[in-house]
């Protein structure tokens, strides 16, 4: 499945104005993601950047100043429609992007990353082996040593199609209004995400687990972004009950 010269594929696509990354993760496959978009983001300095996300990764993603705008697309089974989703490729269409990354290589992403229609598409090789598969993405990345953390996996993706990585970081941004509203339910120093986040060793896989995380380094602004619906909420209670009886 591997193509030979995928190793050009960034030689190739250098010139790229619009670039979409199909990542439908929710909080911790969006969170692994950021450091892989930064490495787009400073490759490609004059694209767009744009992720076609779960509704819950387009949540995070508001987080980071790379992305210039996430597409978000509903997978609960109760709650999308063909003709939603048919919309959305449509407008994928529209956009004509030059540049089409997918990193998870599940089937869904597979043929949304092919939906696409960009000119130059690559995938890694994460997921199942479907005839189909090169005819949706003409480039694949061979799979990653699975006990990386991911979004090491997801760096070296970038590595293989001949992008120079620099450290990985994250530099989340909360809205200053939710920071406000957050500072006191969150830990001091949890609100300052440094620029690069911890990475763990080869064999300290548990500390990318979410029993692990703590609210601080990039988690913590996603936490302050994450207590925002609950602020709007509480004000609407609020109003809806004043005044008492």
């Amino acid at each position: 499945m591997p193509q030979p010269d995928v190793h050009r594929f960034y030689e190739s696509s250098r010139a790229a104005t619009k670039i979409v990354v199909v990542d439908l993760g929710f909080l911790g496959d969006t969170l692994h993601l950021i450091p892989a978009l930064w490495e787009i983001k400073r490759h490609y300095p004059l694209a767009t950047l744009d992720v076609l996300t779960s509704p819950l990764g387009a949540e995070v993603l508001h987080l980071a100043p790379c992305v210039d705008r996430a597409w978000p697309l509903e997978l609960h089974p109760d709650k999308r429609t063909w003709r939603e989703h048919a919309q959305v490729v449509g407008a994928l269409r529209r956009a004509r992007f030059d540049v089409a990354f997918n990193f998870g290589g599940n089937d869904r992403t597979i043929i949304l990353t092919g939906l696409t229609g960009a000119r130059w598409r690559v995938a890694h090789a994460a997921g199942r082996r479907h005839f189909w598969n090169r005819w949706l993405v003409p480039h694949w990345v061979p799979r990653q040593d699975p006990d990386l953390p991911v979004l090491e996996q997801r760096r070296l993706v970038l590595a293989a199609c001949g992008c120079a990585l620099a450290p990985a970081r994250y530099d989340l941004k909360v809205p200053e209004a939710d920071r406000q509203w957050a500072a006191p339910l969150v830990p001091s120093g949890a609100l300052t995400s440094p620029s690069t986040p911890p990475i763990p060793s080869r064999n300290g896989r548990s500390n990318t687990t979410p029993s692990n995380w703590r609210p601080s380094g990039a988690t913590g602004p996603a936490c302050a972004w994450w207590l925002r619906p609950a602020r709007e909420t509480a004000s609407a209670n609020a109003s809806a009950n004043w005044p008492p009886a």
